[in-house]
């Protein structure tokens, strides 16, 4: 199937992903063809292949990469017949790359298809404490009824009520585990880094942090534009997802727990005030 440009954000669970792609996709000319297509039930829709197909692809005799295409073939069909505006195709994907499953073999194929089908990459960097914050306080929220409906599911806040009592949510962090979750967080990512500068240099790759991107949307919009060959939109982007924002320290119950945890560590300046 001949298509257009395909782009995948590369990205871990509470990186503002879906802030990202809800920015882009209020952008004419791209799409972001989610239609339940060979996705199973209760998964993101908007991942293009989940992890579940991902670590099955994964599996002696099955060829991982068979199931990106499938699921980009079959979406992508869905979303020319419906909008012949569409110049760049995209979804996000997790960090399977990285994951045990994930073998040399399996890394060199998804490469090769990569290269084949032109695809660009967008990564979508978060690490550190205020991500394990943010993951707290998502499976806090499921009970808290100060959000109200936004609390039946994984909170990607849609108006400044909902901003407002995330922000004041406190959570209680492991101590004992949190440098290692930590250093495990910068390991996948650090490995998926390798293997995207191998296999998509640029200029068919894009990083970013998800803190420079909060810190100056319209740039960095504005750089991944030019990076998927679209042009700026006739209007600035809008989106429904409003940010709580706040420093992570304060939404963190045993501080000083934490501090003397990570004391002396990459992680510790997250922590200090100001």
């Amino acid at each position: 199937m001949r298509y257009r440009q395909l782009f995948l954000v590369l990205q871990a669970a509470r990186s503002g992903s879906d802030w990202l792609m809800s920015l882009l996709n209020a952008h004419p000319a791209i799409c972001m063809p989610a239609g339940r297509v060979d996705v199973p039930a209760g998964h993101d829709p908007t991942v293009l292949v989940s992890k579940v197909r991902a670590r099955e692809a994964a599996r002696p005799g099955h060829n991982v990469t068979a199931a990106f295409e499938a699921s980009a073939n079959a979406r992508v069909a869905i979303a020319a017949r419906d909008n012949g505006r569409c110049a760049a195709f995209g979804w996000k994907q997790g960090l399977w790359l990285a994951k045990g499953y994930a073998t040399e073999a399996h890394r060199a194929e998804f490469a090769a298809w990569v290269a084949r089908r032109g695809v660009k990459l967008v990564l979508l960097r978060r690490v550190g404490v205020a991500r394990v914050v943010s993951g707290a306080k998502n499976r806090l929220t499921p009970n808290a009824t100060l959000l109200g409906a936004e609390a039946s599911r994984n909170v990607h806040c849609t108006s400044t009520r909902c901003a407002a009592a995330v922000a004041k949510l406190r959570v209680r962090l492991d101590a004992e585990t949190l440098a290692g979750t930590l250093a495990s967080q910068k390991r996948e990512w650090d490995a998926v880094e390798a293997w995207a500068a191998a296999a998509a240099p640029p200029p068919r790759a894009f990083r970013v942090t998800y803190d420079e991107l909060v810190a100056d949307t319209p740039r960095w919009l504005g750089e991944l534009y030019d990076f998927l060959g679209v042009g700026p939109p006739p209007k600035p982007p809008r989106t429904a997802y409003v940010k709580s924002g706040g420093r992570a320290a304060d939404s963190i119950e045993n501080l000083d727990e934490v501090r003397a945890a990570l004391a002396g560590t990459e992680w510790a300046a997250e922590l200090e005030d100001g």
